[in-house]
């Protein structure tokens, strides 16, 4: 009866111990796995991936406003030119896959932009006028291709094309009896093509584009024949209206 507990209480001890072990060895594996998962490389958190889609510019612009030819009559004379213009431009950039050239730090996607913006004008008017002038308004919509360049995980270079449409309208003047100088009679569309830099720092931009145009103006203006007598006639007139830009603004989700 001794020899049979001792036996018993042998393989009971034995089968407890080796409980243990498969225990204490299936812990030190899901220990090393947990360990593994640790190790693993982390997403990539740049910039990027935090200020990467929309944009808003508030800018300075002078187009030159160039005439194709010397026009006697109307707004577009030698002695008229553009003196300053503001503007306000909202877009995004669109970036369908993450940093994938360059060590991960660069991407190439897309730019867009919508922007509205008025332009004072010297119409080169005599110095006794004291009627009623609008300055110039502009609209357009510009799409291209955009380069990033992620130079830190703050600071980034953002290098664009575009090609768009530009309307603008504007430049009416009325002299001070009453006597429609200078009417336009419908605004003026031009295609547009360009490049632009932007350098944002987090979420704060800084940039400068430059763009090209040619568009129609068409114009009533009131001709005067130096004999005391004025006569109406439809001017049309083909500018180039190309124009640089700085600007600054910041990207928000």
């Amino acid at each position: 009866m001794k020899k049979l507990l001792l036996s018993v209480l042998a393989v009971t001890f034995f089968t407890i111990q080796s409980i243990a072990q498969i225990y204490v060895g299936e812990e030190a594996k899901d220990v090393k796995k947990e360990s593994k998962q640790e190790e693993s490389p982390k997403a990539n958190t740049k910039s990027s991936s935090r200020y990467k889609d929309r944009y808003i510019h508030l800018g300075y612009f002078s187009p030159k406003m160039e005439p194709s030819e010397n026009y006697e009559y109307g707004p577009f004379t030698p002695n008229a030119h553009p003196k300053y213009g503001l503007f306000l431009e909202k877009g995004k950039y669109r970036f369908y896959r993450d940093n994938f050239i360059f060590k991960n730090n660069c991407n190439i996607g897309l730019y867009s932009g919508f922007s509205i913006g008025f332009l004072a004008y010297d119409f080169g008017l005599p110095d006794s006028f004291s009627g009623l002038t609008i300055p110039y308004v502009f609209v357009d919509y510009k799409l291209g291709p955009d380069f990033r360049y992620e130079i830190s995980d703050v600071i980034i270079l953002d290098l664009y094309g575009n090609v768009g449409i530009s309307m603008s309208g504007g430049g009416y003047v009325q002299d001070g009896d009453g006597i429609s100088m200078y009417n336009p009679t419908m605004p003026a569309f031009a295609f547009q093509s360009g490049v632009g830099l932007d350098v944002s720092f987090g979420a704060f931009i800084v940039g400068t584009q430059l763009n090209f145009a040619k568009a129609k103006y068409k114009y009533d203006v009131v001709e005067d024949d130096n004999f005391g007598s004025t006569e109406t006639v439809s001017e049309q007139y083909d500018v180039l209206i190309n124009s640089f830009k700085v600007h600054i603004g910041f990207m928000f989700k």
